[in-house]
């Protein structure tokens, strides 16, 4: 049961720093995967399920056009524990493996503006984001 006890502020950094795609705070953490299509995505999360049933950890995603957010907390525990790190270096596993993208980084750069643009202009017309917890 110690992967359920919550991290520490500090074991939760000192953790990060070997996940640096990872963000979030004791409450939780997220990654987000950008340049997927929706098929790609899709498939993904059928790959992240086997992955929950394992650990038997279930993480919140969310598909948007080309984006994928993978949101860990351990519910029952209150925030994040062990078990939400062990998740997150399986999503890194898998999504490093992937081929790298073909879009040179200037476009990138303008498809990423695109979709700030529209993620600021929705997270003001819904207000503050439900955990769904």
């Amino acid at each position: 049961m110690a992967r359920r006890t919550l991290l520490t502020d500090a074991q939760l950094s000192a953790a990060l720093g070997e996940l640096p795609e990872w963000s979030g705070d004791t409450t939780g953490i997220e990654r987000t995967i950008r340049r997927i299509d929706l098929t790609s995505a899709a498939g993904a999360v059928a790959d992240l399920a086997a992955f929950a049933e394992d650990l038997d950890h279930h993480p919140d995603l969310d598909i948007r056009w080309q984006t994928l957010r993978v949101f860990l907390t351990t519910h029952s525990a209150g925030g994040v524990t062990d078990l939400d790190l062990e998740f997150a270096r399986r999503v890194d596993e898998y999504f490093d493996r992937a081929a790298p993208d073909d879009r040179s980084p200037a476009l990138q750069s303008a498809f990423d503006a695109v979709d700030r643009a529209f993620a600021n202009a929705r997270a003001r017309r819904a207000g503050p984001a439900d955990s769904g917890a």
